[in-house]
Parts: C-alpha cells; structure tokens; sequence
C-alpha cells in the first residue's frame, strides 16, 4: 500500500499528458479543416473579423523599426486617425500602433511588447467610446492572425478572460497555411507609419447606430494601467476621443458620462485629456469617411488640434 499514492500521481500525471495530447491533436485538425472559406477553428471561436486594417503591414514594418517621439494607440479610430506625415512636419517623428478594435486592454500588452523598439517620449491613447465596452477579443483575433506570437500576446488572451483566446491564439500557431477567411477588400491606403488614409466622403449625413455604451469600468481600469506603464518609463501621455459626426453623436445616449468617466481616470493621474467632439467644426460629408472614421482632410484638422493639445501641455516643444 505504501505506493498508492506515486500510483495515483502518476495515473493523474498520465492522465492529464492524454487530455493534452487529444486537445493538441484536435486543436490542429480545426486549425486546418476549412468549411466555406474559414477554418473550422476559426467559426468555433467566432473569429470573424476580417482584414481591414492593414494589421500584417503595420506590424511588419514596425518589426523593422527604431526609436520615435510619438507613439499612438487605440482601435481603427487610431490607425485611421493620426497622419504621421502630419507629425512629421512639425518636426516629430512617430508611429501608429492602433489595430481593429483596440481596447485599453490590448493597447497595455502591446505597449509591453513593442516599447523596446519604439521607445517614445510621448503616447497619446485614443478611447473610442464603442470600444471601451469591449473585452479586448476581436482585436486579439486580429492581432493573433496577422503578428507573430509573444508571450505578451498569451497575456492578453488570458487577460480577455474569453476561452475563445487562448483556443484562437493557439490554432493560428497550429495552422499549416494562411487561415484567413474570404477575401475582403482593404478600405484605404496603407501608409509608413500605420496611418490608413481614405479620401471618401460620406454622401450624406447617416445617423450611426443608436446604442449606450456598455460597462467600461474593466477598460478605464486598463486604461490607468497604460498611463502607468508609460510613466514608469519616463514618458508623457495624453488621452483623447476622436471626433464623430452629429448624427452619430446623437446615438450615443450616454456619452458625456462616458466621456467624463474617460477624462476622471486621465485627471486622476496628472495626464491630458480632451474629447474633440463638438470642437473642430467638421462637417459629416467633408471631414468623415463613414458615420465614425475621419477621411484625410478630417484627419489633417484633428491632428493640429492634437499637436495644440500637446503645446498646451508641454508634452512637446
């Protein structure tokens, strides 16, 4: 009798080595099996999201990169929002790290990530209000199809709390070729340094869709979280909303409140805030390309306004 107890360790042990084996085994057969376009790993996980933000080249390029002043980050209202050849003329130099569907939960890991190549003496984080009632897995999905694996993405997969995570950071590992589902055209035109511009015009003004914004209060916690990290390493940082036409606006039934709950986390920690809303004067069918992206002449009116916003605060000469 004295063995028993090695025999139940090592039975559970084996036990255990077997439920993993099967797990990796099927994991690999759904990350190669394709029905209709997508793999079979890819519908289970509910990844639908579709290549639309340039992801593989923004990343790609940023593999190759140095050092930089500005480093933004947030959702496609980052990566369709800030010009880097606008920054450039003042004299700055920097790059956008925003991806689809950015939260402050993904921006955390990616500035964990990609800090020792960038470097940056300022971080502006753009807060999306739409977005900051998410949980951070539709960007993982993008990120986990389109950048190579670190362990900082593991960290955001868990840190979704979404078993889908973990199971879609995994099968993109274990996929034999490129698992990506129906070809879907890129809306505007990928430029160095993570900016996507578009010149489109929204023919009309369009009411967005009308919906509050959900519970934000796990983002606003990430969000402190990101100005932490920043400052812990010795730069500044600044949070702002992008702005969006009237119409859409009027959709938002609590917006302030989720903006004045944004602005709080930001005061709290001695940083700028500013939500442009309602201060730039834009037009919906000169300045958006869509009922919530800025086109390129908006862009241009914005970032003044943001590089104002810096002056102001002395996060730039």
């Amino acid at each position: 009798m004295p063995n028993t107890p090695r025999k139940i360790v090592v039975t559970a042990v084996r036990f255990l080595g077997l439920l993993l084996l099967l797990y990796g085994v099927a994991l690999f057969v759904v990350a190669n099996v394709r029905v209709g376009g997508y793999t079979v790993a890819r519908i289970l996980t509910q990844d639908m999201v579709e290549p639309l933000g340039h992801s593989d080249r923004r990343f790609a390029e940023l593999e190759r990169h140095g050092d930089v002043d500005l480093v933004f980050v947030g959702s496609s209202h980052a990566y369709r929002s800030f010009d880097p050849r606008i920054f450039d003329e003042a004299g700055l130099s920097s790059f956008n790290l925003g991806s689809t569907a950015q939260t402050p939960l993904n921006s955390y890991y990616l500035l964990k990530r990609y800090w020792p190549l960038l470097a940056p003496s300022v971080v502006v984080i753009e807060t999306y209000y739409h977005v900051m009632d998410k949980d951070g897995l539709e960007s993982l999905f993008d990120l986990a199809a389109n950048v190579p694996p670190s362990r900082e993405w593991l960290q955001m997969a868990l840190a979704t709390r979404n078993p889908h995570a973990v199971n879609s950071l995994l099968a993109y590992q274990l996929q034999l070729r490129d698992a990506s589902g129906p070809a879907s055209p890129e809306r505007g035109t990928y430029v160095r340094g993570g900016y996507v511009e578009t010149q489109a015009r929204l023919a009309a003004p369009r009411s967005g869709i009308v919906a509050e914004v959900g519970e934000i209060d796990r983002q606003l916690r990430y969000l402190g979280r990101c100005i932490d990290f920043v400052k812990r390493r010795g730069a500044r940082v600044a949070v702002v909303v992008q702005p969006l036409p009237d119409e859409t606006l009027a959709g938002i039934t609590n917006r302030r409140a989720v903006s004045e709950a944004i602005g709080a986390v930001a005061a709290g920690r001695g940083v700028p805030f500013a939500d442009f809303n309602g201060r730039l004067g834009l037009k919906t069918t000169e300045h958006f390309m869509d009922t919530h992206h800025l086109n390129a002449a908006g862009v241009r009116r914005f970032n003044l306004a943001v590089l104002d916003l810096l002056r102001e605060h002395a996060l730039i000469d």
